[in-house]
This record gives structure tokens, sequence and C-alpha cells, in this order.
């Protein structure tokens, strides 16, 4: 499912522009894995993190494609990581309560969310998504 919009294509015009810029290649990644493009984010990333591998960003964007993808593990270990880098990222909370949740791990990812919510309160995606985990754990 590939859905190309104009910021989309200004984006990729700006990293070809800048190949050697670690961020823009993460939010490509993340550009491409939100839109459930995952190999094209799991390469991107995989290019950001071999020009800045202290780049937390692009472990957690790719830890987001490989849940997508349903290899959970690998997502959990990218944000593990990216956690390690930067513990205030809170996209790598919220992507690896993703993976948690999709692994039937609730708890974990509502933990994961919660810590998520508690750096970044206004994050809509990730209330989201503490409130239909809560819900799956009650039934």
């Amino acid at each position: 499912m590939v859905i190309i919009t104009r910021q989309f294509r200004i984006l990729k015009k700006v990293v070809e522009k800048n190949p050697n810029h670690s961020h823009l290649h993460s939010n490509l990644g993340l550009a491409y894995a939100k839109n459930g493009d995952n190999d094209p984010a799991i390469a991107a990333c995989n290019l950001a993190i071999g020009l800045d591998p202290a780049n937390a960003d692009a472990y957690s964007h790719r830890g987001l494609a490989y849940s997508n993808k349903g290899n959970n593990d690998q997502a959990i270990k990218d944000c593990d990581l990216a956690i390690s880098l930067n513990p205030n990222l809170s996209d790598a909370y919220s992507h690896r309560g993703l993976a948690y949740k999709n692994k039937g791990d609730y708890k974990r990812a509502i933990a994961d969310f919660e810590t998520a919510l508690r750096i970044d309160p206004n994050d809509a995606e990730t209330k989201v998504l503490l409130e239909a985990t809560r819900n799956e754990l009650q039934n």
C-alpha cells in the first residue's frame, strides 16, 4: 500500500539532496512505516543507522516497521536499543508497546504506552493504542 503525498515526495527529494544526513533517512523510514511500506522503511532506517549508529530515532522507526511486519521480537530489540540511547524518546516506548500488544503482552504494552504519554502527553496515537489495549486486557 503506497500512498504518495506531496509531503512524502518533498521528503524523498530532501533525502536525495542530503544523502549523508542520518535523521532525514530516519524520518523517511518513519514515513514509509506509517504508510505500511515496511521493507523500504527498514532500508531507510538501516541507512540512517549506518550513517549514525547513535541515532535512537532510526532504531525506534525501524522497530515500528518490524512490528508492522509481525517481527515483534526484533521490534522490541530495536526499541530497547533506542531507549538505551535516548530514554526520553516517547516514540520508542510507543513502538515497543505496539510490539508487546501484538504479542498479546498487554501489561507490558500498557506500561510502555503510559511511559510514552508521560514523556509526550499530547501523543494522540499512543492514547488510542493505550485505550484499545486496556479494552483488550479487560475482555
